[in-house]
């Protein structure tokens, strides 16, 4: 069920009032997923790029028609979508100014001077991204309580209007809502942004462990009154009334405070970030080596068959992660269980020439 604009000029007002509530509730949850979607780019960059002089800045967020926002940005912008689908089934939108893509990526790459974005630096582009939404998720899934995992990426480099509208379903007049942030990398200073439709944003909403508390808070609010026309007959019964709806609603309480003290914690214990993505799940692989058959010679194969592999006793094997190689090193056995040694790591620059 779509939202009218009426609806999503409530959504981004910051009027006071009862009814204005939740609307600006659910601009703080998008509000504080940027904030953590900034923290993520912030902590995983200057590993990939190898710089401490790395910021990214939120800035305001703004609502408005998803035609005219696109319209609104650089000509030369670089977009790219991907689903969370724990979260809602709409896309969300990244886009990173052409000079910021390029600085990046050639930094992944060891290259420069080039003016365009290459199949190669989008290739570096989007392991970068896949290792800061990696870090997203994680942080997502602290926030909402439950493993939140993005899908695949796709960067729009021809006609972004057009491919984001085929992509997404976005029409010119969806209202979007879109948070801008400034990035500065050693001198170079540019800009990046994240948007997602209104009704994909109030999905996300629900979603969040606020919005059922506040389900619950809402059927609470005529007991006051009932209450008040009882004290002054009995006293008494009402102070117990009192204690008995206190009690309940402090133990909830308890753990919510407890996590946002931890919060603070875990990046002063490592400044890198690298905690964010020790809970993302991956995939390792040890590969001794590949040989290619005819579909003769697999017919032929017996018990007892012996398959020559394309790899030299004593070389090292590769070591894959979620299919991509990571390292390299040595077959050992360890308490009668087969193990690996690495030896080599591959570095950022060594991964994306594999990709290509």
């Amino acid at each position: 069920m779509s939202m009218s604009q009426d609806e999503i000029d409530k959504l981004m007002s910051q009027t006071p009032g009862a009814t204005e509530e939740p609307a600006s509730d659910i601009l703080k949850i998008f509000e504080k997923m940027s904030r953590l979607y900034s923290n993520s780019i912030n902590n995983i960059f200057p590993i990939l790029i190898e710089t401490e002089h790395i910021h990214v800045e939120p800035g305001m967020s703004s609502k408005g028609q998803f035609g005219a926002i696109i319209e609104s940005q650089p000509s030369n912008s670089t977009y790219f979508t991907f689903k969370s689908p724990d979260l809602t089934g709409f896309h969300f939108i990244g886009m990173l100014d052409l000079p910021i893509a390029l600085s990046i990526s050639q930094r992944m790459m060891g290259q420069e001077g080039e003016t365009v974005l290459t199949e190669a630096l989008i290739s570096a582009l989007a392991e970068a991204y896949n290792n800061i939404l990696g870090a997203w998720d994680a942080a997502l899934a602290e926030e909402f309580g439950y493993l939140i995992t993005h899908g695949e990426l796709k960067f729009h480099e021809t006609d972004a209007a057009t491919s984001l509208k085929n992509e997404t379903g976005y029409a010119d007049d969806t209202p979007t809502v879109i948070s801008n942030f400034s990035i500065n990398i050693d001198d170079l200073q540019g800009g990046i942004s994240l948007m997602i439709s209104a009704d994909g944003l109030k999905q996300v909403y629900d979603k969040h462990p606020s919005s059922r508390e506040a389900a619950k808070t809402q059927p609470t609010v005529p007991t006051p009154t009932e209450t008040e026309k009882v004290p002054t007959p009995e006293p008494e019964t009402m102070s117990d009334t009192t204690t008995a709806d206190t009690s309940p609603r402090k133990e909830p309480e308890i753990p919510t405070v407890r996590f946002e003290e931890l919060a603070p914690h875990q990046p002063t214990e490592q400044p890198r970030g690298i905690d964010l993505i020790l809970d993302v799940p991956l995939v390792v692989t040890v590969e001794l080596g590949r040989k290619s058959l005819s579909i003769k010679e697999i017919l032929e194969l017996v018990p007892g068959s012996l398959v020559e592999l394309e790899k030299l006793a004593g070389e090292a094997v590769d070591l894959l992660v979620n299919g991509k190689l990571f390292a390299k090193g040595e077959v050992v056995v360890i308490d009668e269980n087969f193990g690996v040694r690495v030896s080599t790591i591959i570095s950022p620059k060594e991964r994306i020439e594999n990709l290509r």
